[in-house]
């Protein structure tokens, strides 16, 4: 079974202090606390890759990580180099799927589904924007 992501642009969240701690201590501070992005991905990145290593000695290979890209807008594009970054440093294999700005959505279904029947796909990002409206 194939996990089916579809992404857009990350937006900035602020997050209360209260919703991070999972301890019950008493702070005077309530309002809003500043989340260190760059450190907390780092540290999910570390973990992740200790997953990975332990999946890659059962399973002898290497998950592997689909992203379809419609057009070549260059936010998008730096969008997938990221996810194509932080896949490598975790170990997982990627294959980016670049598809024409004029495809069709049923082409598109076509490229989800043979992806999807793929079984050396472990998962699937079909990174947004997409040419169409609805």
């Amino acid at each position: 079974m194939i996990g089916l992501v579809m992404l857009s642009k990350v937006r900035p969240t602020f997050f209360t202090k209260r919703s991070l701690s999972t301890s019950h201590h008493h702070h005077h501070h309530t309002g809003p606390i500043l989340l260190h992005g760059t450190p907390l991905a780092n540290d999910i990145l570390s973990k992740l890759q200790g997953s990975i290593t332990k999946l890659k000695e059962i399973t002898g290979k290497s998950p592997k990580l689909c992203l379809i890209t419609v057009g070549n807008d260059r936010a998008t594009q730096t969008y997938i180099n990221m996810k194509e970054k932080a896949c490598k440093k975790v170990g997982i294999e990627t294959f980016v799927e670049r598809l024409d700005q004029d495809v069709s959505r049923d082409q598109i279904i076509k490229h989800i589904n043979r992806l999807s029947d793929d079984a050396s796909v472990n998962a699937l990002l079909v990174q947004l924007p997409l040419p169409y409206s609805e």
